[in-house]
């Protein structure tokens, strides 16, 4: 039985070891070096379950996994090319959905606790007036001095956390992370993620503004 257990741990070592070789994913040089800022041990399993030429390319700088292999979701920014890739398991189907696109596609994103929004930042194409709370950061790295988790709280009460997310995308318009009460985690991301469409807006801003001036000129 030893043997027989030694072997299966080799042949799985040696399976993921083929996934990591043939996925043209990394982690970006310029990636934080902090645990939670790893590649999430669902990542790669989630990777290859979409088509290989939606994440040709794509640099991960921060990634998280909310739920399990069967069912749950995954979020990865790459820094460098400004691009979110999203990852959705419903759990009894085969085909998961997915998205990947510009951080400018990043409509919103909320924090939920029991389904009431305690934190809410908004995107380029959200709705004039759409923001309730949010996070003012220098930029997409400086979240861990920002992250705004609601813990010790005096109450018995059961808090179930939740990060939503919505795309500017018909085929995935949102997709829902839950991170149960791991509220810090969510938090984090939700100051990450309010980071991404603050520079996205700053981005557009500037196209504007060397547009209008290519055409005054």
């Amino acid at each position: 039985m030893t043997y027989l257990m030694i072997a299966i741990a080799v042949l799985v070592a040696l399976f993921m070891g083929y996934r990591m070789m043939r996925n043209p994913l990394k982690i970006s040089e310029a990636s934080p070096t902090e645990p939670e800022h790893k590649l999430h041990p669902l990542f790669i399993l989630y990777l290859e379950s979409i088509p290989l030429s939606i994440s040709e390319g794509f640099d991960t700088s921060w990634n998280v996994v909310a739920g399990g292999y069967g069912a749950g979701a995954l979020v990865a920014l790459d820094e460098r090319k400004k691009q979110i890739l999203v990852i959705e398991k419903r759990g009894g189907s085969s085909k998961p959905n997915f998205f990947r696109g510009d951080w400018s596609k990043i409509i919103s994103a909320e924090v939920r606790q029991n389904q009431k929004v305690i934190e809410k930042a908004t995107g380029i194409g959200a709705l004039p007036g759409a923001i309730v709370g949010g996070v003012a950061l220098g930029g997409v790295g400086m979240v861990a001095g920002a992250v705004i988790g609601k813990k010790g709280r005096s109450t018995t009460q059961s808090i179930e956390t939740d990060l939503y997310i919505t795309l500017n995308d018909s085929s995935l318009p949102s997709v829902k992370l839950a991170f149960g009460k791991d509220d810090t985690l969510a938090f984090e991301w939700m100051a990450r993620l309010d980071a991404v469409m603050r520079t996205a807006k700053d981005r557009s801003r500037e196209e504007a503004y060397q547009n209008n001036g290519e055409i005054s000129g």
